[in-house]
């Protein structure tokens, strides 16, 4: 792999993005070591908890992971940005199609670039 998306504790785990510290740890002493210090790691994400909680009103409604992000390709930003404007027009309900749709205009886009 080339790159891996991750994010720290407090802003993880909604969408696609794992959590910084544990694959920092879970890579420690092998070959893939990232030399990054898990303890400031930590500070870091204590610090996002408490800028989080001033976002609170803002967060989208998911409760979990949401897998799908790969199925469709959509990077977890966009994910959580995307459903909460669906669900402001009304259009939850549409979620997958709404999904399905935005997955074909990427393949609508990476087939013209060619």
């Amino acid at each position: 792999m080339d790159a891996v998306d991750a994010a720290m504790v407090a802003l993880s785990g909604t969408t696609s993005q794992r959590t910084l510290g544990s694959m920092v740890e879970a890579l420690a002493r092998t070959e893939r070591d990232t030399g990054l210090d898990s303890d400031a790691i930590r500070r870091i994400s204590f610090d996002c908890e408490a800028v989080r909680a001033q976002y609170a009103a803002f967060e989208s409604d998911l409760k979990g992971g949401a897998s799908e992000v790969y199925l469709h390709e959509m990077p977890g930003g966009q994910f959580t940005n995307l459903k909460e404007q669906a669900r402001s027009l009304g259009l939850e309900t549409r979620w997958h199609d709404l999904a399905r749709a935005y997955r074909a205009a990427n393949e609508m886009s990476v087939t013209s670039s060619k």
